[in-house]
């Protein structure tokens, strides 16, 4: 005779020990991605310290666009000396106010230069914002998954449990012997272990969620998602398309586009710049005054800067050079993602639709069978723990998939369809 268990007070007490796990006390309602994805954008450290590097780099721009501060130079002359020169009887007075003037483009070039760089902070924000997004999807997966682990762990409890009091009526009744109800003891001890295990690590995968809002407390109890629901592998098509967006290439070419700006000014650094000043002179021994006017350049005797503006080009070559590696990489992650999420889709799509099934039959029919004195008792156990063994393995299949998944989206620089993700430029 099969026992029926009560399923709805099993899952009560499986959110309980979720709620346990995640959060003690004040545990929210369940979390989906889409908010888990905003108060990770808005509160994650990575991203508070990026959007502060965009800002830094938006004010060095505009520091690169300003021009020479004018000199105002006082001069003194000709006094405390002897005979006719002591005292300040004697003596001249100048005031002069003087300008640098910049020649061969400086100023625009060094503000490119600034700009240059500022894409790069940009590329690199965005890369570190996709990032910390590819994290919270796993963070959050890794939180189902540890759930869906914990429910099977629970049904594992369950299950032995109902064996373990069948054994005792029977031991009792002198149609099973102790040494199957010594083996039932074990195995439900066991399993309980398991479920320790498992609410363990379901405590430990919240509190990651969690920190990637620089939280150090879960305040939920537990996540909801739809990941049972099989879908087909993501982003299928040309590999060259997907990468359109990617933020390595962005950022390469960002690279790029910095390394010519640092070498055009180089080159403008070589430029001469032409200093000129005007001012008054007073003469203390007449009562007179004159104005005074100067003018001067630099002697490009010794350094014109053609080693730096060389040393530039080398650099230039040197970025231009690493695209191919680059690109060749991305294509190879492409491919190697691709392969694990229609592997793993295949893989989990057999275990639910045939072998999870047999195995379901198979330990039903054991059971009742052992009833019948057909099987043994080692044989009830062994096919139960095989069924949930194949359901764990469905389970870390639906995690490769979904990671997979995730990584192609990372790779493609974008978010995935119906989460809505601002990627705007840091605003002055």
């Amino acid at each position: 005779m099969k026992l029926q268990w009560n399923r709805g007070l099993l899952l009560a007490a499986l959110l309980a020990a979720m709620a346990a796990g995640c959060d003690p006390a004040h545990a929210q309602d369940g979390l989906t991605i889409e908010p888990v994805l905003a108060r990770v954008l808005e509160n994650n450290p990575r991203l508070l310290a990026a959007d502060a590097a965009g800002r830094a780099s938006l004010a060095r721009i505009d520091q690169a666009g300003r021009r020479p501060n004018p000199e105002l130079a006082f001069d003194w002359e000709d006094l405390a000396g002897t005979g006719d020169f002591s005292g300040v009887k004697s003596s001249e007075l100048s005031l002069m106010l003087s300008q640098t003037f910049e020649l061969g483009g400086k100023r625009g070039k060094r503000r490119e230069q600034a700009e240059g760089v500022g894409h790069l902070v940009d590329w690199e924000r965005r890369a570190q914002r996709l990032d910390v997004i590819y994290q919270a999807k796993e963070a959050f997966l890794e939180v189902w998954a540890a759930q869906a682990r914990l429910e099977l762990a629970g049904e594992q409890e369950q299950i032995f449990s109902e064996l373990l009091e069948e054994f005792e009526r029977r031991v009792a009744a002198g149609a099973a012997s102790t040494v199957d109800l010594s083996r039932a003891k074990g195995s439900l001890a066991t399993a309980r272990m398991v479920g320790r295990v498992r609410t363990l690590e379901l405590n430990t995968a919240c509190r990651r969620l969690a920190a990637l809002w620089n939280s150090t407390e879960p305040d939920f109890s537990r996540v909801i998602a739809d990941y049972d629901h099989i879908r087909p592998p993501a982003l299928t098509g040309d590999p060259d398309d997907l990468l359109a967006d990617n933020p390595a290439l962005g950022l390469w070419n960002a690279q790029v586009a910095l390394q010519k700006a640092n070498r055009n000014l180089a080159r403008s650094a070589g430029a001469i710049d032409l200093n000129l000043g005007l001012g008054v002179k007073h003469f203390a021994e007449f009562g007179d005054q004159a104005l005074a006017v100067s003018a001067g350049v630099p002697l490009p005797v010794f350094d014109s800067n053609k080693d730096e503006v060389r040393a530039a080009e080398y650099e230039l070559d040197q970025v231009r050079q690493q695209g191919e590696a680059i690109r060749t990489a991305l294509l190879t992650e492409v491919a190697v993602f691709r392969q694990e999420a229609r592997t793993s889709l295949d893989e989990v799509i057999t275990l639910q639709d045939e072998i999870i099934p047999q195995a379901t039959v198979a330990f039903e029919a054991t059971r009742d069978g052992h009833a019948q004195g057909i099987f043994t008792l080692t044989d009830v156990l062994e096919t139960r723990r095989f069924l949930n063994e194949l359901r764990e393995i469905r389970i870390d299949g639906l995690v490769r998939h979904y990671l997979a998944t995730a990584r192609l989206w990372r790779l493609s620089g974008r978010t995935m369809p119906g989460i809505a993700v601002a990627d705007e430029r840091t605003s002055r």
